[in-house]
């Protein structure tokens, strides 16, 4: 937890005023505070897992790899493009043979 508040410190440094209009540094802050609670949560009240299990805070840290989608998927949309420019280049190739008799 401690190198993702070095992040954020960094970021808030580096980006000033910018770092609160891009949803993803919103959304790393408010992962970043849940994280912060469920440490306090669970040093301060030692018997805490008996009335609240601190498991589904812990889930909600997974949420991170939500920020692989926003690298992932732009990516993911250009390999299905240019596979199918590829077969259509093909099949336009195919065509213009058919037309033109070679």
């Amino acid at each position: 937890c401690g190198i993702y508040i070095i992040e954020a410190i960094l970021k808030m440094i580096g980006l000033r005023k910018y770092y609160w209009l891009s949803k993803w540094n919103i959304f790393d802050f408010i992962i970043l505070l849940v994280s912060i609670a469920d440490i306090i949560i669970d040093r301060s009240i030692p018997d805490i897992s008996n009335k609240f299990s601190p498991a589904i805070i812990r889930s909600i840290r997974l949420a991170r790899t939500l920020r692989l989608a926003k690298y992932l998927l732009p990516l993911f949309i250009k390999i299905v493009d240019h596979y199918i420019n590829r077969r259509l280049r093909f099949g336009y190739d195919i065509g213009k043979g058919f037309v033109v008799g070679e």
